[in-house]
């Protein structure tokens, strides 16, 4: 049993979609779509504590049928049995009901949340625990909008980007978000909460594949925490990863959801 409260993967609003409000959706979104699979029979290849239920060779024969309507696997996940393609509207009920694939949702887009940088510091009371830790030799990773490579008050170990792009930010909120968590005590500024962090960043666009591939990346990395501050629509592929990022013995702060309970 999930602990009361607790999101599960079925909590996606796409389970509950007719196959035309489905395709409705996806079309609104550009067609772009993860797909996962499933043992045949099966109620899903994930579980609700991210572990896998399905088999290597059930994963293939499910990439296999989708390369046999000409679809292209733009993305084949490490950790999840799932994929990211393009499809027309009128394949989803033709792939929606065959029995290998477990679920067929739209790659929908995250909105961001500010978050204050002055009464939160003092509200967990890092002050105090700087006297001891001050997250020295921990790795976290901030997936957000990227961080600048020159800012006075940040010191990135990694800059790594999911969105094709450099991985600086050019939006502000990430390097807001990594300050709050990591900016260096340089008697100047502000301090973060754990400033003696390797302060790593993943940085994504809004839409949920790279949200899912900024995670990939942590967990392939072993980084010891994950921040994600922002908002988006339930989704059981990024609830799986989560999940599985969660088994590895990962810490995450976790997104919000819109319509739903946080991941």
């Amino acid at each position: 049993m999930l602990p009361a409260g607790a999101p599960s993967r079925w909590d996606a609003l796409w389970w509950t979609l007719s196959d035309e409000e489905l395709a409705d959706s996806i079309v609104a979104n550009g067609g772009r779509v993860f797909i996962g699979f499933k043992e045949a029979g099966a109620r899903g290849g994930v579980d609700d504590w991210g572990r896998v239920l399905v088999s290597g060779a059930t994963v293939a024969a499910g990439k296999l049928y989708l390369r046999s309507l000409d679809l292209s696997l733009e993305e084949e996940y490490i950790f999840t049995p799932a994929v990211l393609t393009t499809i027309p509207r009128a394949l989803v009920s033709v792939i929606r009901s065959h029995p290998l694939v477990d679920f067929l949702e739209p790659v929908t887009r995250i909105q961001l949340e500010a978050q204050d940088t002055t009464w939160n510091i003092r509200r967990v009371r890092a002050p105090e625990a700087w006297t001891s830790s001050s997250g020295s030799g921990v790795k976290l990773l901030v997936i957000d909008t990227g961080v600048p490579n020159d800012h006075p008050d940040l010191s990135p170990a990694v800059i790594q980007a999911c969105d094709g792009s450099n991985g600086l930010d050019q939006n502000g909120h990430g390097t807001h978000v990594a300050g709050i968590a990591a900016a260096v005590n340089n008697s100047a500024h502000v301090i973060g909460v754990a400033h003696g962090v390797a302060l790593w960043s993943s940085k994504v666009a809004f839409t949920a594949d790279d949200v899912v591939c900024a995670i990939q990346f942590g967990r392939v990395n072993q980084t010891f925490a994950i921040n994600m501050s922002f908002r988006m629509d339930p989704s059981t592929h990024v609830t799986d990863e989560i999940k599985g990022a969660y088994g590895d013995g990962l810490f995450l702060n976790r997104p919000g959801i819109v319509g739903g309970s946080n991941l």
